[in-house]
C-alpha cells in the first residue's frame, strides 16, 4: 500500500496532468480554428493590394495567397511548437514545487 504522502503525491501528479493535457488538447483545437479562420479569410479575399495597379506579373493575387498561406501555415507551426514546450516547463515547474513542498513537510515533521 502507498503511504499519504505517496498517495497524495500520486493524486497531485495525476490531476496536474490531466488538467494540463486538457489545456494542451483545447489549446490546439483552438489553434486549429483560428488558423483555419485565417486561412479562409486569405482564400476569399480578392485583393492584396491597397490600391489596384497594372503588373508585369502574371498572377500577382495568386503568388501573394501562396505567400500568405504559407506564412500562416508556419506561424501556427511555431505557436504549435512553442505550446508544447511551454506547457512541458508549466508541468516541470509544478512537479518540481510539490516535490519542494513534500521535503520541507517532511523536515518539520
Amino acid at each position: 500500500m502507498l503511504d499519504s504522502i505517496s498517495q497524495s503525491w500520486f493524486v497531485y501528479l495525476t490531476i496536474i496532468t490531466a488538467f494540463l493535457v486538457g489545456v494542451f488538447v483545447y489549446a490546439l483545437y483552438r489553434f486549429s480554428l483560428i488558423e483555419a479562420q485565417k486561412k479562409s479569410n486569405i482564400k476569399n479575399r480578392t485583393n492584396f493590394e491597397a490600391i489596384k495597379t497594372d503588373t508585369p506579373f502574371e498572377n500577382p493575387n495568386k503568388n501573394a495567397r501562396k505567400r500568405a498561406l504559407k506564412s500562416v501555415e508556419e506561424r501556427f507551426r511555431f505557436i504549435r511548437k512553442f505550446f508544447i514546450i511551454f506547457i512541458f516547463v508549466i508541468w516541470c515547474f509544478l512537479i518540481l514545487y510539490q516535490t519542494e513542498e513534500d521535503s520541507r513537510h517532511s523536515v518539520r515533521c
